[in-house]
């Protein structure tokens, strides 16, 4: 069984919430490895938890997973984040440079024919 103090266990949510009863409970299904039961012994009795018990478990988890989110998430979170700002920078950049080539296609296409019109003009008048 791991140890529920150790700082790189993941907290699970075991108890099953009574619906329409938030504060009242009653005890998951146990999680029994078959491995560690004798064979003389066929499974584990499941414990049974008052309101106390309840709300120390939720405190205890509320306490690791705001630990978690102070801790460890925050750089997930971050990296995430960093990610997705990368991505959509690169999309707008692809964008914005699609703009822009299509913009001076035209531009250029207007100059060369401005260019070309000058020219046969000024060519034809020296005749």
């Amino acid at each position: 069984m791991a140890d529920p103090h150790d700082p790189h266990s993941i907290p699970m949510l075991t108890d099953v919430i009574v619906p329409g009863r938030p504060a009242v409970g009653r005890p998951a299904e146990p999680q029994v490895d078959v491995a560690t039961v004798p064979a003389e012994q066929p499974g584990a009795r499941p414990a049974v938890f008052d309101a106390r018990d309840v709300e120390f478990i939720a405190e205890r988890l509320r306490a690791r997973f705001s630990s978690y989110l102070r801790q460890d998430a925050r750089g997930v979170i971050e990296a995430r984040c960093r990610d997705a700002v990368e991505e959509h920078t690169n999309w707008l950049v692809r964008q914005v440079t699609r703009e822009v080539v299509s913009a001076l296609e035209a531009e250029v296409a207007g100059w060369v024919r401005d260019a070309v019109s000058e020219e046969l003009a000024r060519h034809t008048s020296q005749r």
